[in-house]
């Protein structure tokens, strides 16, 4: 196999394993209240957990660094999502907000966790500032921002 092969390998067992973190979690709760909630404790988790979040931008860097791999990666990406995400995660978080200045859930997941990797980043170039009791911090607080309560 490739180094490409094992990494790619790699990702989608960490996905899924990260998936299967994220259900149980889910499981305790009966509500959409509590799904926020245990959205929120593993948000805040994956703000401390920086070799996933790091293997995650790896990801993403080598798609962009390697065009010819670029379709193989995002294939995969795209089949370890649901099919209809805004549907699934609707169901899940609640619907997104309406009006002007709302975005869909699809939107928040996918951008605060992009955020939170970019302050996990700036944890490792600075961890003086940002150590980890303000990544706990700040990812609840941009959680809070990205899932108000409905």
């Amino acid at each position: 196999k490739s180094k490409e092969d094992i990494f790619l390998a790699l990702y989608e067992a960490k996905s899924l394993e990260r998936r299967a973190i994220m259900q149980k979690l889910l499981t305790a709760s009966a509500s959409t209240a509590g799904n926020l909630a245990a959205f929120r404790k593993y948000f805040i988790e994956f703000a401390v957990n920086d070799s996933w979040a790091f293997l995650l931008l790896e990801f993403r860097l080598y798609a962009i660094r390697n065009p010819e791999s670029s379709d193989r990666l995002r294939k995969l990406y795209k089949s370890l999502l649901p099919e209809n995400e805004e549907g699934a995660y609707g169901s899940i978080l609640g619907p997104a907000a309406k009006g002007k200045k709302a975005i869909s859930r699809t939107e928040a997941v996918h951008t605060a966790f992009a955020m939170l990797t970019a302050l996990q980043l700036e944890a490792k170039f600075d961890p003086s500032v940002v150590t980890d009791d303000v990544l706990k911090r700040v990812a609840g607080q941009l959680f809070d921002a990205m899932f108000p309560g409905q």
